[in-house]
């Protein structure tokens, strides 16, 4: 959710984390957040860490709402980006090896206005890498962004060096920044006109769909089914698209993409929250994970050590 520097401290944020109420609920809830302080100078420079715990408190409260209790694991932030890791009290336990890294790459690698923040852990013996990412702005700035995107991928690290690729499930997501290569008023009309594929015609046009088709960048990488309206640039506070003098063209800057083959996607949506000028989106998947039985994995590594000794004396 880009909240563009708001926060309120009674946002009700129930119709993106539990878009169905209290039917799901997921074993783990993990959250990105961009543009949380404003993007002025002296902010970037003079980062106002409280935003944090405001927003972690804020998603805590909304969480446990339905008698679960979620734990907060980690929560990395970086300037004006924050991803927050939750679990469900009865499977913290599984969870392991929890670690979180950073990569600015605003002005030239220097300021965290951009960038990404990333968390890694292991849910059993099944590996998970989330990160959370602004990349470049403006609708030409297509070249800028995979170079966001490359630097990312090299530059985050974790325990060991392992870098992102080396994960079972991977998933980008935050505002990516991404624009429909359209006329401003092609595009209005096609959203307000709602034709029979009127969606699908945008997505021809919509420049992640097209890089992930290049395979240039995000190799690999899918997006669910995507079935709603462009999450930028409202007005803030309604439903309305830009109305301010730079009328910016309406476009699906908030994504979310995965890769893994233990990974189904169950949902894929924007929430109607009004407190900024971006709709937040959320993505719902069911996940395939290891478990080793510890006791048994203990025996079968003493006996080979057993094995071991008896053929180096033959």
């Amino acid at each position: 959710y880009n909240v563009s520097g708001r926060g309120n401290k009674h946002a009700d944020l129930s119709e993106w984390l539990f878009p169905i109420g209290s039917k799901f609920k997921p074993d783990i809830v993990v959250l990105g957040l961009q543009e949380v302080i404003e993007l002025t100078a002296g902010s970037i420079l003079n980062v106002d860490y409280s935003k944090s715990s405001f927003w972690k408190n804020l998603v805590t409260d909304c969480l446990n709402q339905y008698g679960e209790k979620y734990i907060l694991l980690r929560a990395e932030q970086m300037a004006s980006l924050i991803i927050l890791l939750f679990v469900k009290e009865d499977k913290v336990n599984h969870v392991k090896q929890v670690e979180g890294s950073t990569k600015k790459t605003g002005f030239k690698g220097m300021t965290g206005n951009k960038g990404a923040v990333a968390i890694r852990f292991k849910y059993s013996d099944t590996s998970f890498c989330f990160v959370n990412a602004h990349l470049s702005a403006g609708v030409n700035n297509v070249e800028e962004r995979g170079n966001d995107y490359m630097s990312i991928n090299k530059s985050i690290s974790f325990a060991g060096g392992r870098k992102i690729p080396q994960h079972d499930s991977i998933f980008w997501l935050g505002d990516l920044n991404y624009r429909i290569s359209l006329d401003n008023l092609e595009v209005r009309s096609e959203l307000s006109d709602q034709q029979p594929n009127y969606i699908e015609r945008l997505l021809k046009y919509d420049q992640l769909t097209q890089v992930i088709n290049s395979g240039q960048i995000f190799h690999d990488f899918c997006e669910p089914t995507l079935q709603f309206h462009p999450t930028y640039k409202y007005d803030v506070g309604t439903d309305m698209y830009d109305t301010s003098e730079k009328a910016r063209t309406p476009s699906w800057t908030d994504r979310i993409v995965y890769k893994g083959n233990n990974l189904s996607p169950l949902a894929y949506s924007d929430a109607p929250l009004k407190l900024s000028d971006h709709k937040p989106v959320f993505a719902a998947y069911r996940a395939k994970v290891a478990f080793v039985d510890e006791a048994e994995k203990l025996l079968l590594s003493n006996q080979f050590r057993i094995d071991s000794k008896k053929h180096n004396h033959i």
